[in-house]
């Protein structure tokens, strides 16, 4: 299924040409990716490039909003370069740069306003201390993010960050930081791209139970933001099936990276699982 794009809601294979048709009709397209997988972002530069005669803001996840300035044509007062944009990813803190890069570019070269669309580093390190308090009271009302998911929402990313850190649960209280930073996250970037766009962020970010979409229907209830989840597969998984109830518009089938196995050295300890989503 290697270079194939399922429709989950039909079930059937499209061309690349009909999924561009359909992200250009949509006020929103979310583009997931698994973010060591260079084949990913070259398709997100693809569908960047093509989407980019509808001049739409391209938000990444990898930029917290306090790096904002640093990639904004009005605050700089000219044209944001490929340099603007390193320079950003480099004090934001993420790293993969160069695998990241044919995203940017395409976007520079258009001329696309580039948002740095997630929670800033001292809201998320407020955050993590302060509870829910620690960001915008209208933003918390407005999601509801200070009440609990719904149970199977909450169980099925429960399950996520217990296989993010290799089968060990962390504890109760770590759990609820990573979950409460997932849910802060997925609410600014969806709320730092309202007035439309694409957004470049990792396959649990786009999902649409529980990622940005479920957050831009609140937003802007009636606009289409199509998902698009990018999915490693190997040369023997030729099922389509297997795949047709994961929670996103389309599923893109890419090669799998050869990566050295995370759990091998994953130390079983609170201390080293941090708080992150990790997702």
């Amino acid at each position: 299924m290697d270079g194939r794009i399922l429709d989950t809601a039909s079930g059937r294979f499209i061309k690349e040409s009909e999924l561009i048709a359909r992200l250009l009709d949509a006020r929103f397209a979310l583009l997931g990716e698994i973010h060591d997988n260079a084949f990913h972002h070259r398709l997100q530069a693809a569908l960047v490039k093509n989407l980019a005669a509808r001049r739409p803001s391209v938000g990444f996840e990898m930029l917290p909003s306090d790096m904002g300035p640093l990639v904004s044509r009005e605050a700089l007062g000219r044209p944001v370069t490929i340099e603007d944009v390193a320079l950003a990813w480099q004090r934001g803190g993420w790293s993969l740069w160069d695998i990241y890069r044919p995203v940017a570019e395409e976007a520079v070269a258009a001329e696309l306003p580039i948002l740095a669309a997630n929670l800033s580093k001292a809201d998320k390190e407020k955050l993590k201390k302060e509870g829910w308090s620690a960001l915008d009271p209208r933003m918390v009302r407005r999601f509801n993010l200070d009440k609990p998911l719904p149970p199977d929402v909450h169980d099925t990313l429960l399950r996520e960050i217990i296989e993010s850190h290799c089968g060990y649960n962390p504890g109760e209280e770590v759990i609820s930081k990573m979950i409460m930073v997932q849910r802060a996250w997925d609410a600014t970037m969806a709320t730092s791209m309202a007035n439309g766009g694409v957004l470049i962020a990792g396959n649990g970010h786009v999902r649409l139970d529980r990622g940005v979409p479920a957050y831009l229907s609140v937003l802007a209830p009636g606009e289409t933001a199509l998902s698009v989840g990018f999915v490693e597969v190997g040369p023997a998984e030729e099922d389509p099936s297997a795949y047709g109830s994961m929670p996103y518009h389309f599923l893109w089938f890419t090669p799998r990276v050869d990566r050295k196995d995370p759990c091998a050295d994953f130390p079983r300890t609170p201390r080293s699982t941090g708080v992150e989503p990790g997702l």
